[in-house]
Formats: C-alpha cells, sequence, structure tokens
C-alpha cells in the first residue's frame, strides 16, 4: 500500500512562496536546500521550489485542490487572507465547516474542522 510523503509545488518565486507558505503554516521549514524549501504538515511534507517551466499565473488553478485541516475554518480563512491570499472563488456551506477557496498562491485549497473525522 503507498503512503503519502510529499506535495511539491513549483513557482518562478520559490523563496516568497515558502515564506507566504510559513506565515500560513506558523512554523518554520524543515528544510531548505537548492532553492527548495519543505514544511512537515501533518504526516506528509508541503514542498516549494523552482521550476525553469514555471513562469506568472497558474492558467489552470482547479487541476489540483489541496486540503487542511483545522480547529476554526473561519478564523484561519481569515487570517490566510490578511497574509495576502488572493481569493480567487469561495463556497461556505452550511454550519461553516468547510471551506473550500481557491488562492491565488495554490492551485485550490480546502480548509476544513478537523472535529468532522
Amino acid at each position: 500500500m503507498l503512503k503519502f510523503n510529499s506535495l511539491l509545488l513549483s513557482s518562478e518565486n520559490p523563496k516568497e512562496l515558502a515564506a507566504f507558505y510559513k506565515k500560513v503554516f506558523a512554523i518554520d521549514p524543515g528544510w531548505e536546500e537548492g532553492g527548495y524549501t519543505g514544511f512537515k504538515v501533518g504526516e506528509g511534507m508541503f514542498m516549494v521550489g523552482p521550476h525553469d517551466k514555471v513562469h506568472g499565473e497558474n492558467k489552470n488553478p482547479e487541476r489540483m485542490l489541496v486540503n487542511f485541516e483545522t480547529n476554526d475554518v473561519r478564523k484561519d480563512f481569515e487570517r490566510i487572507k490578511k497574509l495576502g491570499a488572493k481569493v480567487l472563488n469561495l463556497m461556505l456551506p452550511v454550519k461553516q465547516k468547510i471551506c473550500c477557496l481557491r488562492l491565488s498562491q495554490i492551485p485550490m485549497a480546502t480548509i476544513s474542522n478537523s472535529r468532522l473525522r
């Protein structure tokens, strides 16, 4: 059986993106090397790094969905917006337990209440 290990977001400006995610995750990176930065998030690594074929804004952000859990969806949503995240799309279902938003910094993210498990 496979076990999830990591996700790598490629960027033409990985330092700026890593600085953003340092604020989002509220932790220091677990490692930084060769232009790559990795954050231990849950059971896996969330990594940001350079790629010579990645330029400009993602034309198809709906191709990938990244999920995060939190105990307070609205609070973390507002906190991440204040960090400079540009909300492109937002769906807030009944009781605000799950927040699906499309940010300019990542293709798409879902922030859900960790008590839903």
